[in-house]
């Protein structure tokens, strides 16, 4: 299920997430996918503390501006987020911790996965057959 929020509509959407932190910074609208914060707060389980977004829902227009952004992103749909937590290393060759990221796809909608060595990005993008990873 997808909800809309706007700058007067922002509210508590989780136990753990709220609204304002998945808006975009060019117009404060946040489209988001209700099964991605299913994924998101799974993956708080996982990691043991507070999960902050770095990028969640991005307008077209911001979309634009990112360096490298693919045109059929997903954060444009409200269905993808960059997640982040404090002391996160992203070891590409942490095998162990990517199963266990992986492994949230059992018990969600996850169905892609990029791993950077800065950045982590996580989607509910249903079209796709079967989980997919990518690095960048």
């Amino acid at each position: 299920m997808l909800r809309l929020y706007s700058t007067k509509t922002h509210k508590p959407i989780s136990q753990n997430f709220h609204s304002k932190e998945f808006a975009c910074p060019c117009c404060d609208y946040a489209l988001i996918d209700m099964e991605l914060i299913v994924v998101l707060e799974a993956l708080r389980a996982l990691v043991g503390k507070p999960v902050g977004i770095a990028r969640g829902y991005s307008c077209p227009k911001h979309n634009e501006s990112i360096p490298g952004a693919a045109t059929e992103s997903k954060h444009l749909m409200g269905m993808a987020a960059d997640p982040y937590w404090d002391g996160m290393v992203m070891d590409l060759a942490d095998k162990p911790f990517k199963i266990k990221v992986k492994q949230i796809h059992w018990s969600t909608s996850l169905m892609g996965i990029g791993w950077g060595k800065t950045k982590l990005h996580v989607d509910v993008d249903m079209t796709r057959e079967k989980i997919t990873e990518w690095t960048y």
